[in-house]
C-alpha cells in the first residue's frame, strides 16, 4: 500500500517509486537510485554541533518534502536520519532525497 502510495507523489525530494510488481504472495519494489549516503552515515562522518544554517540547509528539503506529502494526506511514519537520502550535487554538496 505504502508503495503505491509514493508512487503518487512527484517531489525533487521524495525517491520515485517507479513501479510495484505483484507476484504471487510477494511485492517488489522498482525505485529510483540514490547514489550517496543516509543522513544518519553523513551526521556520523562529520561530528560536532551544527551551525543553524547547516541545520536549515539539512533539513529544508526534507521540510518541503513533507509539506507536499501532508497536503495530499501522505505521513511518513519512520522519519529518521537513516532514512533521508543524501544525494551528492557537483562540488561535494548534497541534496537531501
Amino acid at each position: 500500500q505504502e508503495a503505491y502510495v509514493q508512487h503518487q507523489l512527484n517531489h525533487p525530494n521524495i525517491v520515485k517509486v517507479h513501479d510495484v510488481i505483484d507476484v504471487g504472495q510477494s511485492i517488489g519494489i522498482v525505485m529510483e537510485y540514490v547514489e550517496g549516503p543516509t543522513l544518519e552515515a553523513w551526521l556520523k562522518a562529520n561530528p560536532g554541533v551544527k551551525s543553524e544554517a547547516e541545520v536549515m540547509m539539512l533539513m529544508a528539503p526534507v521540510i518541503s518534502a513533507m509539506a507536499y506529502s501532508h497536503r495530499r494526506e501522505v505521513v511518513h511514519r519512520d522519519l529518521k536520519p537513516a532514512n533521508i537520502l543524501m544525494k551528492p550535487l557537483p562540488g561535494g554538496a548534497f541534496r537531501r532525497r
